[in-house]
């Protein structure tokens, strides 16, 4: 059976963000020039974390209960003639480490994010998409307040608030069940 929507990659936005095992001297890090490149050591936007869906404003960075929030962009393009509905969005959890960085390097963006569709976090057992409240992932699931096809020639691009909780660097991939298709679509790093 013809899988009913291809992906197409985009990429992710991890903001001006560096992570270091080791300690670092702050004049070494404003000589980074590539701050802003996709680096593996980008890591995302710090907010406060207090439990799955209970977290702070970005603004806030005096707590020592870091979260990194970053964003995933792709596009669903539809691969059948009759539309295929989407039943489910969910991340899957590939590996789990700890994680506790010695330096960590962040430049404040200027403007507002890109808009996004839904939000996963990572650190809680409801792996489901959830709503976005402007910047917030609520604990309302995003399929039943907005649903979901793709038919042949059809393309909707996603914006993803991906939460990942402090201590921790997870390793995932999205999933997207339709109906009346036993196999998902998968979403990973590299489409």
């Amino acid at each position: 059976a013809v899988a009913p929507a291809e992906v197409i990659f985009q990429g992710w936005e991890k903001w001006a963000s560096r992570f270091h095992e080791e300690k670092v001297p702050v004049d070494i890090l404003l000589k980074d020039e590539d701050v802003r490149s996709s680096s593996p050591n980008a890591i995302g936007m710090p907010v406060p974390y207090y439990g799955q869906f209970q977290y702070g404003s970005d603004s806030d960075w005096h707590d020592d209960n870091l979260a990194a929030r970053s964003q995933l962009f792709f596009t669903l393009k539809g691969a059948t003639e009759r539309p295929a509905v989407v039943k489910e969005i969910r991340a899957v959890i590939e590996k789990t480490e700890n994680f506790s960085p010695e330096t960590f390097y962040f430049v404040m963006p200027q403007g507002d994010s890109p808009r996004t569709e839904f939000g996963i976090d990572l650190g809680g057992p409801d792996l489901e998409a959830k709503q976005m409240n402007y910047s917030i992932i609520t604990d309302r699931r995003y399929l039943s307040v907005n649903g979901s096809s793709l038919s042949s020639n059809e393309a909707t691009q996603y914006n993803v608030t991906i939460l990942a909780p402090p201590g921790k660097k997870i390793s995932f991939h999205l999933e997207f069940t339709f109906e009346g298709y036993s196999k998902p679509v998968r979403v990973n790093d590299n489409g």
